[in-house]
């Protein structure tokens, strides 16, 4: 590969220094939500870049899975998208072994929404915590893509399950207003916020 040609799997450099700050502090196993504010115009793609800079720093046994509800398939989960995934797991149809599809990016997992035809579990109340809890038990580190946190109460009740949120602010779109008013109701929630990442 030339020095003008780029690799279509590496994450972009404001996510490495993201995940630069992390790795040091975030204690494995950890489970961290990845939304927007209002929109989740490049989440999927924050999770899955994640991801693959955390299986490149700490070898392996990472996670990325899409769990917006409310959009469809996301083509930065690869084969992952359209094969049945994180909601056939919650309704119990498969296990996380099942649903797992390997990125190009060795040491990284992938799990998409999954079928339509399932009914979307909103991963409210005991549905967060026992999918927490499985996926602390399988991973070092899950990145979960989800519906952003105005749009949909999954958003919501994950915060209070995962070991951080990482929120993804459209530029030029998201409002200071609303990423504070986020940033407030999620310290108000006692989640932990990670840090943010503008996205395009």
């Amino acid at each position: 590969m030339s020095a003008l040609e780029t690799d279509a799997t590496a994450p972009r450099s404001e996510t490495l220094r993201l995940a630069a700050r992390l790795n040091p502090t975030l204690h494995e196993p950890a489970v961290v939500m990845v939304c927007g504010v209002d929109r989740d115009d490049g989440v999927a793609a924050l999770a899955v870049e994640l991801g693959r800079s955390f299986a490149l720093m700490r070898g392996g046994s990472v996670l990325a899975a899409d769990c917006r509800f409310g959009s469809a398939a996301e083509p930065a989960f690869g084969a992952a998208a359209g094969r049945p995934g994180i909601r056939e797991r919650l309704t119990g149809a498969r296990q996380l072994s099942e649903i797992e599809t390997a990125d190009s990016v060795a040491g990284l997992a992938l799990i998409g929404t999954g079928s339509a035809h399932q009914a979307p579990s909103p991963l409210l109340g005991p549905d967060a915590v026992t999918l927490t809890d499985e996926l602390r038990s399988r991973y070092r580190v899950a990145f979960l893509a989800v519906d952003p946190l105005f749009a949909s109460p999954t958003a919501l009740r994950l915060a209070r399950a995962v070991d951080g949120v990482i929120l993804a602010i459209k530029a030029g779109e998201d409002r200071g207003d609303r990423i504070q008013t986020a940033v407030s109701l999620l310290e108000q929630m006692g989640a932990k916020l990670l840090g943010g990442v503008l996205v395009e």
